[in-house]
């Protein structure tokens, strides 16, 4: 433990780190903080880090960031920390340490896992990072660390201990200064302190050796494309909404999402006629939160079948959609439209879920079996609501899987799902994160269709090759591709993010040739709709205009 020592142990430390100044070419302190006391120099996104007996600490399982807010031009330096990981969630938990960091997700950054580090650059997102450098290392709960990160010129050392652990350069060079911070997903944690102190410079270290390959450079001759809007194996689905119920819809709420509403003048909102479908699918979900933090229990999963099923709750309102759709002019008096459930994650966290076979014990989802049993109690309970209700308007074609990316003992039970549900002839359906865990393979899971989230509308220093490389990926997989926007779309510069998703849907094929989901942030079109402002209510034609295959793009791209 490194806390409350003796001031001559001070007065070592500092004589044995002055010897080491001339081979380091340690210059000035930059920064140093024992946090002994809050400071107002740190900046703490969610709320889960706090100042507590003179330490940093992350308590809680969630994610959160704590930033250093005065050193964005800082160059080159030592960064010293001591740290300890009071308890992993799970093996794939890890703690950040990022440098050179000119804003959240951009610069470098080095991963604490249970059993190793990973050096990595990060160029504007989580998942967007080129890989430097790794080694093993195993980090046990409790024991406390010493962590030096040197990075000079382009060159960066990681020593843990003293001890030199990666040697490893940026060819780059690309980010040139930047301050540090800590990053937690799914872990406790505890900083005992933290130094910064000025490095000399060194030179540009250079590399034949390109650093990365991009899936844009491949050979595409032998990939078998996009996922097909309408196949058999994705139950005639095309476009797929996601239906957030988070607040209670009404039929003349989602009107616009079954039908295409179209105004004769723009800032007449009773000049609204209908006359041709929209969305033929519609995706029902809702989000109880961080599954790690708060897992749910079976009255959550009580309370989702309730909203699903509920006299006047979801689906009577998406079912009587269809009947005002018909009334206002649509045709199609056969027409359905197509329903994908979510089905409740049961996280491995829930020690205590609930008691659904009678037997007197709450199920424990430590026990995969019992998580498998939750599970098929779900989908007994929404196909026998689903049956009793009986839809004149509704198809159920399948069951969603919530997680956005594959960790754990997931894998075989989802498999297990998947073959649960091919007995009643419904299929299984998943919209991971970019580049997330079981991509390249999604059917060795079970899963029936998959679209991929390219996670580009909001990180702003993501270049619009991230969106190109998604489709590439989708191609490469044989995925469909979803499109992502939400209210931030008034503003200028993510409504040109809107307009590429589109734009690109065009160039590279998706828009014709690709299963389609669509986030719209839980209600935003529907907002851009209703809106008098002609750019929101141009966005929601766009859409429409998408779906039908359409639209004409707003600008040249150059990806192909």
């Amino acid at each position: 433990m490194f806390k409350k020592r003796s001031p001559f142990f001070f007065c070592c430390l500092i004589m044995i780190c002055s010897m080491s100044i001339p081979a380091l070419g340690l210059g000035s302190l930059l920064f140093e903080d024992s946090f002994d006391f809050p400071s107002s120099s740190w900046k703490f996104d969610r709320h889960n880090w706090l100042f507590r007996d003179g330490y940093l600490a992350h308590d809680e399982y969630s994610i959160g960031a704590a930033y250093y807010l005065d050193g964005n031009n800082w160059t080159n330096y030592e960064w010293e920390t001591n740290f300890r990981v009071t308890k992993f969630g799970n093996e794939n938990a890890s703690m950040l340490f990022f440098f050179r960091s000119p804003e959240v997700w951009s610069g470098y950054g080095l991963a604490v896992t249970p059993y190793s580090l990973l050096l990595s650059r990060y160029d504007g997102a989580w998942n967007e990072r080129v890989i430097l450098g790794q080694a093993s290392l195993v980090v046990k709960p409790e024991r406390w660390f010493n962590l030096k990160i040197q990075i000079q010129g382009n060159q960066i050392k990681v020593y843990v201990d003293d001890k030199l652990r990666i040697d490893a350069f940026d060819p780059d060079n690309k980010y040139t200064q930047g301050s540090v911070s800590y990053y937690t997903d799914y872990l406790t944690a505890e900083i005992d302190s933290t130094k910064v102190t000025e490095l000399k410079a060194l030179e540009i270290k250079t590399s034949k050796r390109k650093l990365t390959s991009s899936i844009l450079d491949e050979d595409d001759s032998k990939w078998p494309g996009y996922k097909g809007p309408g196949e058999e194996g994705v139950g005639g689905a095309k476009h797929i909404v996601l239906y957030y119920t988070h607040h209670n819809w009404n039929a003349f709420d989602l009107l616009p999402y079954v039908a295409y509403g179209k105004r004769a003048q723009i800032d007449d909102l009773q000049s609204v006629s209908y006359n041709d479908w929209f969305f033929d699918t519609f995706l029902v979900l809702n989000n109880f939160g961080d599954s790690r933090e708060n897992p749910t229990n079976l009255s959550h999963w009580q309370y989702w079948l309730d909203l699903l099923y509920g006299e006047n709750k979801h689906l009577d309102s998406l079912n009587e959609a269809v009947n005002l759709a018909r009334k206002s002019g649509v045709q199609g008096d056969d027409y359905k439209v197509k329903v994908i459930l979510m089905i409740p994650y049961p996280s491995v966290e829930q020690k205590d879920f609930g008691d659904i076979d009678n037997d007197g014990i709450s199920e424990d989802f430590s026990d995969l079996e019992n998580r498998k049993k939750a599970i098929n109690w779900f989908l007994d309970q929404a196909l026998l609501g689903f049956d009793q209700k009986r839809y004149p308007n509704l198809e159920l074609i399948g069951f969603y899987w919530f997680e956005e990316q594959i960790s754990g003992t997931d894998g075989s039970l989802i498999k297990a799902t998947s073959e649960q549900l091919h007995k009643h002839n419904l299929l299984l359906y998943w919209i991971p994160m970019f580049d997330a865990s079981g991509v390249s393979a999604p059917k060795a899971y079970g899963f029936d269709a998959v679209m991929m989230q390219p996670n580009y509308f909001w990180p702003k220093n993501l270049e619009i090759e991230r969106l190109a490389r998604a489709a590439a990926m989708s191609r490469k997989y044989n995925l469909g591709v979803e499109i992502e926007f939400d209210g931030n779309a008034r503003d200028p510069f993510y409504r040109k993010r809107f307009y590429e998703y589109l734009d690109l849907g065009v160039h590279l094929g998706y828009m014709n040739e690709s299963l389609l989901s669509y986030y719209e942030g839980g209600g935003d079109l529907l907002r851009f709709f209703r809106s008098t402002d002609e750019e929101l209510y141009k966005m929601y034609q766009a859409v429409y205009e998408f779906v039908k295959g359409t639209y004409q793009p707003k600008e040249i791209l150059e990806y192909n």
